[in-house]
């Protein structure tokens, strides 16, 4: 007798008097798979024994601590069955239910119940496996179509996730407006803060009350969607961000420190001072006013000092430490207003977490500590039980970071990337302080849709995943940020990061290897040895990525639009008539080096010369010959495949998204050709040195332009969903429908240039658009 014949006769399904909606969920999934009408018996306690035909699905009650306090105890899932229908389905937690659910549906359906009789239990490494920075849902890709919200937080609590960012605008802009050649407006439309969802009585009408009233409705139906699935519902904010100056206008002495980028943003902007206590009410109420609306947030993550937001007299804003009048005064030391800073930090912190808790007493708030570090030392010790803390590594300050590289031990650049697999004893060490404290330590962890080769989709790498994800749960860490959240099946059907996630995360303590090889043959049957050596080459690939630049490389591939944007020696021999289809999208204002010089971006110098020719050498001796090697494997199988044979359309799926990486590496290898050889050409100090670099920019401007024209093929040819794409028109953060078009434009622009001389205006930064330069360049 099977699983599944043994579920053919249950009677009754026993759920809890107060369970949260998941219970429903999962009774309904058992009555749609079965085909038979169960009754449902609400009740306190769970039977001690269940009768024949009837079935628990309960939270185990040794292990029935409270969902988000910390604990010690380990986290368990158990399944037992009975050839006659009675049984039970338990986790230390409702939002593992769902997950153990479908674990049993999907691997264990027609196993016989024998297997199980005795009952059957697995250990789970990660207490909290949060979402976060929701990529396709809440964040700066949520206008990719096609996307299913429910599917997704279903999708998101089978793969074993707890907590949802729920947190979205529901339009693709924000409501901040700007000056003309700005674009610092474009950095609100993710992140939103609650006064983007309800507001208070002392700043009633800020917003208007339809744009406030859409967001709010957005959040209440994602947060709907993931209690539904047994997921903790939550959010993620940019605090204590800037407010509309009509609000400072009401009230000018709670004024606190500006907090833009004063390179990108051509207006002052600035935050309500919360040192005030007038302004901790206002944010008291504003957190009340949001859970009174969805009491069942459990958590907000507060990211800081960027992109609109910041803690007054930090060390890490923009234009420097300054603030409202009431937190210290002038002249005191660096190390006075450090402590002053973090104290009220950490006040601000409590202000949330208390209101909050009055509607739900197990609200969290997580701090990302990382822009803190100056302030880390005083904000550490007053954290409490409810306070947490998140990061790449706790290891790390002012961002630099012990780690190195996966595969290059001279490259330390790589926080929160999947580059970043080790986790040191100090770390834990690190994390138990916290814990000391009541306070909890998220580690980030990078397989998700964002920073990971945006805007590609779904690339595997699953034993780069799971060597991270071992390392953890060797250092007992218990909550993982999950930075990009999920990439749903709609978009990447056959996603083995994910499932490595999944399989890990509910308790498979087989070898990695094992692991894969039983996904492959799930999927593709007899061809799995093909999928894993596939996977294989494609992971060892990933793995010799030198990470020319980082910024590129991480996140802000799509902000500088390289898929777009024409690759030539002399960008500004272009005229910008010509220009303005790719940077009017670009993050760069009109003064921004970044128009015309590919290694700087406002005052950063991005990538040296040297590093940019050695990344060059390392990418075209360990990076290429095994991502041509994965895709002439893939090239070869699908041909042997039969049209009518299922495993068809997964090599070719796994062959688009392969060749999408292979073009994104390439692009990245010109980008640092670009730098080297410009950068080269403009330092070379012999004929011999000119010509050398020279041929360096003529061989990158052809190379650039068959990469592509690869894209552009793939573009038009390709049904295979294979990068994130808005269907409402592109924007800095994510490429529009018309990115053949743009293609075109870059191609038709390239073409003839390879043996144009190269060139950068070094004065770039300091024109003017409408002014002569030449009325005051005797002045630089």
């Amino acid at each position: 007798m099977t699983i599944q014949e043994s579920f053919q006769e249950i009677k009754t399904i026993v759920i809890p008097a107060a369970g949260t909606p998941v219970f429903r969920t999962i009774v309904d999934e058992i009555r749609n798979e079965i085909g038979t009408s169960i009754r449902v018996r609400e009740q306190e306690k769970p039977p001690e024994s269940p009768r024949a035909g009837e079935f628990v699905v309960w939270v185990n009650d040794e292990n029935a601590v409270s969902e988000n306090k910390s604990v010690q105890k380990s986290h368990r899932l158990f399944f037992q069955m009975n050839g006659d229908g009675s049984g039970s389905l338990k986790a230390s937690w409702t939002s593992l239910l769902y997950a153990l659910w479908r674990k049993v549906f999907e691997e264990m359906w027609g196993d016989a119940v024998s297997t199980v009789q005795a009952g059957q239990t697995w250990k789970v490494p990660f207490r909290w496996v949060r979402a976060e920075y929701d990529l396709l849902i809440t964040q700066t890709s949520r206008t990719v179509g096609g996307v299913d919200r429910e599917a997704y937080f279903r999708e998101m609590a089978r793969l074993g996730y707890t907590h949802a960012e729920v947190n979205a605008l529901a339009g693709p802009v924000p409501a901040e407006t700007g000056v003309p050649g700005e674009n610092y407006p474009r950095f609100y439309t993710y992140c939103a803060a609650p006064d983007q969802f309800v507001e208070t009585h002392w700043s009633k009408g800020t917003y208007s009350e339809d744009y406030l009233q859409a967001n709010l409705e957005t959040l209440k139906k994602n947060a709907k969607l993931a209690l539904k699935y047994g997921l903790h519902p939550g959010i993620l904010a940019f605090e204590p961000r800037n407010v509309p100056e009509t609000l400072l206008e009401r009230y000018p002495m709670v004024r606190g420190p500006r907090v833009d980028h004063p390179f990108r943003s051509f207006k002052p902007r600035y935050t309500l001072s919360t040192a005030h206590p007038l302004v901790r009410a206002y944010y008291a109420e504003l957190m009340q006013n949001l859970l009174k609306e969805v009491p069942e947030l459990s958590y907000m993550t507060i990211w800081t000092n960027d992109s609109g937001a910041g803690m007054e007299h930090t060390n890490s804003l923009y234009v420097g430490r300054n603030g409202g009048a009431f937190l210290i005064r002038e002249w005191k030391t660096h190390e006075d207003i450090a402590k002053a800073a973090g104290e009220n930090v950490v006040r601000f912190l409590k202000t949330l977490k208390n209101a909050a808790s009055e509607i739900n007493p197990e609200f969290r708030v997580i701090l990302r500590i990382d822009p803190l570090s100056a302030e880390k030392s005083y904000i550490t010790p007053q954290l409490e039980a409810g306070l947490d803390l998140e990061s790449a590594t706790f290891l790390a300050k002012n961002w630099v970071q012990p780690y190195h590289h996966v595969f290059y031990d001279d490259l330390k650049e790589v926080t929160e990337t999947p580059y970043l697999v080790d986790f040191w004893p100090e770390e834990k060490q690190e994390i138990e302080s916290l814990q000391r404290t009541g306070s909890e330590g998220h580690i980030v962890v990078t397989f998700g849709a964002a920073n990971t080769f945006e805007p590609l989709l779904g690339i595997p790498f699953p034993w780069l995943a799971a060597e991270k994800l071992r390392a953890l749960t060797a250092g007992e860490v218990r909550n993982l940020a999950a930075r990009g959240g999920i990439v749903p099946s709609g978009l990447a059907p056959w996603n083995i990061n994910q499932e490595m996630i999944r399989r890990i995360q509910l308790g498979d303590s087989r070898p990695v290897d094992d692991i894969i090889q039983a996904i492959a043959e799930n999927w593709v049957g007899k061809r799995k040895e093909t999928l894993v050596r596939l996977w294989r080459e494609t992971d060892a690939a990933i793995r010799a990525y030198p990470i020319p630049v980082t910024l590129y490389s991480v996140w802000a591939f799509p902000w500088y639009r390289f898929w777009a944007r024409p690759f030539v020696p002399n960008i500004g021999a272009i005229p910008e008539k010509d220009r303005e289809y790719y940077e009017r999208f670009t993050l760069v204002t009109p003064h921004n080096p970044a128009r015309v010089d590919f290694a700087q971006d406002v005052l950063f110098k991005l990538c040296d010369q040297k590093r940019a020719v050695q990344s060059i050498q390392r990418m075209e001796k360990n990076l290429f010959p095994r991502i041509h090697a994965a895709i002439d494997l893939l090239n070869r199988t699908i041909g042997e495949i039969p049209e009518n044979d299922p495993a068809r359309s997964v090599f070719i799926d796994q062959r688009d998204r392969i060749r999408g990486l292979k073009i994104w590496f390439r692009t990245q290898k010109n980008v640092a050709a670009w730098i080297a050889g410009v950068h080269g050409y403009l330092k070379a100090e012999t004929p011999e040195e000119k010509s050398h670099w020279k041929q360096v920019t003529h061989d990158m401007v052809l190379d650039e332009l068959e990469d592509a024209r690869d894209l552009l093929d793939l573009w038009e040819h390709s049904t295979t969903r294979f990068m994130a794409v808005s269907s409402v028109g592109e924007t800095t953060f994510i490429y529009g429908e018309n990115l053949g078009d743009l293609i075109r434009k870059k191609i038709a622009l390239m073409t003839g240039r390879e043996n144009d001389e190269p060139y950068i205006d070094p004065d770039y930064m300091w024109r003017i658009p409408g002014v002569d330069f030449e009325e005051y360049r005797q002045y630089l």
